[in-house]
């Protein structure tokens, strides 16, 4: 995954670098920019997106209030996502719109339905009207979400694991 126009120091601001670089690898996303142009239209904390080129690029908000981001997402998605953790559920949630995740439901897929206008797509064999577009970019969301949701809960389980192998009195008990 290239770095678009962000340090490995930036990105660290906002997320374990090693945490990006091996979703973007294991899930085929090859570009990673920081983009804070998406404006209070677009409140976007990630996005992914497929570009004309092939490959698919991750942008990442450093601008988001990550505060109010843990609110919203914590009441969107009934977990308790913790300010520090925006980014992490973020990168997840948008992973969820990838081919190896989503399939038919792809952000790839999703673009090329507009070429079918009043046509059958034909991966999902369904006739495209702006209606079912807009349908099924909702389900491609909600869809995205529940795996999102579940990537995180492991996610989040490995890290307390790990933080908990790592205090001293774990350590001393297992060296007995």
């Amino acid at each position: 995954m290239r770095l678009e126009n962000a340090t490995r120091e930036e990105l660290a601001e906002l997320v374990d670098p090693e945490f990006v670089l091996s979703m973007g690898s294991k899930y085929g996303i090859s570009s990673l920019e920081l983009d804070d142009r998406q404006g209070p239209a677009r409140p976007d904390y990630a996005r992914i997106s497929h570009g004309l080129c092939g490959g698919l690029y991750l942008s990442l908000n450093p601008r988001t209030d990550r505060k109010a981001a843990a609110k919203e997402l914590s009441k969107r998605t009934g977990l308790r996502i913790r300010p520090e953790e925006v980014f992490y559920y973020a990168i997840f949630h948008e992973c969820g719109h990838t081919p190896a995740v989503a399939g038919d439901f792809s952000v790839m897929h999703l673009q090329a339905r507009i070429f079918f206008l009043h046509q059958i797509y034909p991966p999902t064999g369904k006739l495209m009207t702006e209606e079912q577009i807009r349908r099924d970019r909702i389900e491609a969301d909600k869809r995205a979400d529940q795996w999102a949701k579940s990537e995180f809960k492991k996610w989040r389980r490995a890290r307390k694991r790990l933080a908990e192998a790592e205090k001293p009195e774990t350590v001393s008990l297992l060296m007995r």
